[in-house]
């Protein structure tokens, strides 16, 4: 994992906020995969939201994008919000 990249979480009702920051590679993406599924049976929304990424690594970006789709079955609905991942 990149040595600044974070994830800070926020609780809201029904909903839970990922404020993703720092720089975005392979094993940042294994990690925000972790945590999506994680989350997935805890929340009915989960918003992700790119806007503090300084870079995004294009290998790290691939793995995201290809697994996304995996991980966002189910009632939990996943929200990109910027474009720094959108798949």
């Amino acid at each position: 994992m990149s040595r600044n990249f974070k994830i800070e979480t926020h609780y809201n009702r029904d909903d839970v906020h990922l404020r993703l920051g720092g720089d975005f590679d392979g094993s940042s993406a294994c990690e925000l995969l972790i945590t999506l599924n994680a989350l997935a049976g805890a929340a009915k929304r989960v918003i992700v939201d790119t806007a503090s990424l300084n870079t995004v690594n294009d290998f790290g970006k691939g793995i995201f994008e290809r697994r996304f789709l995996d991980n966002t079955k189910g009632p939990c609905q996943v929200v990109l919000e910027g474009d720094k991942l959108a798949v």
